[in-house]
């Protein structure tokens, strides 16, 4: 069986609590975006990006972000997406009010599969995010 990509490219906005992905000394996985369990299609996840209006600010320690695929199909085995390019992106580091760009690349998510935005916080969070939100860029791939 072959899958053809659509030639529409949508962007899905997923808005998180900060105090859902942040939490001091955590390490928090929260599920970002997901192909639906028995869909007859599978999602190319091209890239991810993150915006906030205020950056977060740790002063002991740091917060990083990882992007990780679970895959539904091999009992919800996680691994760093794009082979690792999309790990310890440094979250304190955003430029506030733009796009941020995390990772671009392709990850495909059959159906059950999802990717995880996995937050590591140091100990001390004296600022946190405000306005926190990801943008996924993804095409649907039909089957032919």
């Amino acid at each position: 069986m072959t899958w053809s990509p659509q030639k529409a490219v949508n962007i899905a906005p997923v808005s998180l609590p900060s105090d859902e992905l942040m939490v001091s000394t955590l390490t928090r996985d929260v599920p970002l975006f997901g192909c639906p369990d028995n869909a007859g299609y599978r999602i190319e996840v091209l890239s991810v990006s993150v915006v906030a209006s205020v950056a977060p600010i740790i002063t002991t320690g740091t917060a990083t972000l990882d992007l990780e695929h679970v895959d539904d199909s091999d009992g919800d085995a996680k691994s760093d997406i794009g082979g690792g390019s999309a790990t310890a992106y440094d979250l304190e580091a955003l430029v506030v009010n733009v796009v941020n760009e995390v990772w671009r690349g392709s990850q495909i998510l059959d159906p059950g599969d999802i990717i995880n935005a996995e937050c590591v916080t140091g100990t001390t969070v004296a600022t946190p995010a405000v306005g926190l939100m990801f943008l996924v860029e993804y095409k649907i791939l039909d089957r032919s």
